[in-house]
């Protein structure tokens, strides 16, 4: 005898802004964590029905899929999405929906959340305290924020949104490609979260920041903090 190891199965979707495009994960996973199924997709925008349509595609291969884990840059609070990158989601009991179409165990989860959990868990080394940036090409920046080995939401679920930072800057309006205007919104955007939470570790992803950039602001971070409080940086160009 042994144990069926695909008798339960869950389902992971996220979506993430790359490029022009949304980019929609689709991944089907055992209770050991080995991965069944795996799918990417890219579109333009992204709504209900793509979620739906992920749904089925893998129930219809993996009927014994019991659990759902939604990922999206936003906010949600007791089932409704209230803030995030795609406006359909947005002050809808969208969870609460998911739960009763499909009798799922539904749980969310914003995207920089998932990737700087990930990394911290399957880091060799991790660090106690690390700091994911996720600087994307069409919408405003978040962070996800792992402390004392914790994934830290905050009490709102608020925590890591950084976009808010130093009034209301016009994220949609710069020149992602032009090197001294990104490191130009970064750079206080570090020296706040250093001075904050001093992380061990921060991650910065975007497809267009490059070394030069990240070799930029750690020279000026060098310049103002003592050379202990400035943490290992470092560049990561995928959210898997």
């Amino acid at each position: 005898y042994g144990y069926n190891r695909q008798y339960r199965c869950g389902l992971v979707i996220f979506a993430y802004n790359s490029g022009d495009q949304i980019v929609v994960q689709t991944r089907v996973v055992n209770h050991f964590g080995e991965e069944l199924k795996a799918h990417t997709r890219s579109c333009p925008e992204f709504g209900e029905e793509h979620v739906f349509a992920a749904i089925e595609e893998c129930r219809a291969a993996f009927p014994q899929i019991r659990q759902l884990l939604f990922g999206l840059p936003g906010i949600e609070r007791h089932g409704v999405v209230t803030s995030g990158d795609f406006a359909a989601f947005i002050d809808t009991a969208f969870i609460g929906m998911l739960r009763e179409r499909y009798r799922l165990d539904v749980a969310f989860i914003n995207d920089i959340n998932a990737a700087v959990y990930g990394h911290n868990r399957s880091s060799e080394n991790p660090y106690e305290n690390e700091v994911g940036i996720f600087l994307p090409t069409r919408f405003p920046p978040g962070a996800g924020l792992i402390l004392r080995n914790q994934l830290y939401p905050g009490d709102a679920g608020f925590a890591g949104e950084i976009a808010f930072l130093f009034g209301k800057i016009p994220w949609e309006e710069l020149h992602r490609y032009n090197g001294e205007e990104i490191a130009g919104q970064l750079y206080p955007i570090l020296l706040s979260v250093i001075c904050i939470l001093n992380p061990g570790f921060i991650a910065l992803y975007g497809e267009y920041l490059t070394g030069s950039i990240l070799e930029r602001m750690q020279n000026e971070l060098f310049n103002v903090l003592p050379p202990e409080a400035v943490p290992e940086i470092r560049l990561l160009h995928t959210f898997e």
